[in-house]
């Protein structure tokens, strides 16, 4: 998530935002077999960011992931992708990266249109342990109950989660959201944070205390009805303030997403859905 921004700030802007959220609040999330792990370095390896597998050779993620992985204007060449484990430095599948596609309205100044997709080496094997994840890209609702995955601790001052949590929150109207991000960014931090756009991003709260914080940008946000993957966690205000988190609307990126995938041939390997994601809980 994007700290509005404490972690990967490249501009004034940036440095006020949570690029790379963590959980505050959540719990220990069942196996997760389509999550994945995206970390770069060449003595230590460092963990970066979370991702979700689409195909043999593409994982989905954040576009600040993807462009905080080039150094000297080029990809790492340590940049890698971890899967069928949910632990950091676990002991699960390894590939490095060797392309990215970073959406090309992508803006970080107003941190929109956030998503990225990362291609493997070799072609990733599934089992009960890897699987990929289904995408769905109706248009959700407010107030929908949603489930966000990360490795992140409950503070900025905490260290990274070894192991992946989950929190269930609703998704909120983007009246709501801006009027509650706006408060909160001025109250604790004396600035007014980027617009937000609710054909592009969607916005899901649960209360003080609980939400995302530093340390999983890129990760998915799921349907909590049916497991499916509706958005890409992106940028908040640090950490469970009372602010809604964002991310990134699936929906509005399908021909997109389609289009990178069947780039390489694969379009028949992706798994996705149209069918509505809602249940009966409040509204803000």
């Amino acid at each position: 998530m994007l700290l509005l921004l404490v972690g990967l700030s490249t501009l004034a802007l940036t440095s006020r935002f949570d690029l790379l959220p963590r959980i505050a609040g959540g719990e220990k999330a069942d196996y997760t077999p389509w999550i994945a792990i995206l970390s770069y370095g060449d003595v230590l390896t460092k963990f970066q960011c979370g991702g979700s597998v689409l195909t043999e050779r593409h994982i989905l993620t954040a576009a600040h992931c993807v462009s905080a992985a080039y150094i000297n204007g080029k990809l790492s060449s340590s940049y890698m992708a971890t899967v069928g484990t949910n632990v950091i430095n676990g002991s699960g599948q390894n590939y490095s990266i060797i392309a990215n596609y970073t959406h090309p309205n992508y803006r970080m100044e107003y941190v929109k249109n956030d998503l990225g997709i990362v291609v493997t080496n070799a072609s990733i094997i599934f089992s009960p342990l890897v699987e990929r994840v289904t995408l769905n890209f109706n248009h959700i609702a407010d107030g929908v109950n949603v489930v966000i995955y990360g490795w992140g601790s409950a503070g900025l001052s905490e260290p990274l989660n070894p192991e992946l949590e989950e929190l269930e929150i609703v998704t909120v109207n983007s009246t709501y959201c801006l009027e509650e991000t706006k408060r909160i960014a001025m109250k604790y931090f004396g600035f007014i944070p980027p617009f937000i756009d609710p054909d592009k991003e969607l916005c899901a709260y649960k209360e003080v205390g609980s939400g995302t914080c530093k340390g999983d940008s890129g990760s998915p946000l799921v349907c909590a009805a049916t497991n499916e993957q509706v958005g890409i966690t992106s940028w908040g205000i640090p950490c469970a303030l009372g602010a809604p988190d964002m991310f990134t609307r699936l929906s509005n990126y399908k021909e997109w997403i389609l289009k990178v995938v069947d780039d390489m041939g694969y379009l028949d390997k992706l798994k996705y859905t149209m069918h509505e994601c809602t249940n009966n809980k409040t509204v803000y």
